[in-house]
């Protein structure tokens, strides 16, 4: 399976970090980057 990293300096919490997550996850491992 492929892995995609994504970063984000909004925080995990962010809608968009969401969606993205969201959209990706079914294509590939998801690993996020973000500040807490």
């Amino acid at each position: 399976m492929k892995k995609i990293l994504i970063t984000n300096d909004d925080g995990f919490d962010s809608p968009a970090l969401k969606a993205l997550i969201e959209a990706l996850e079914p294509l590939a491992e998801v690993i996020t980057v973000a500040p807490t």
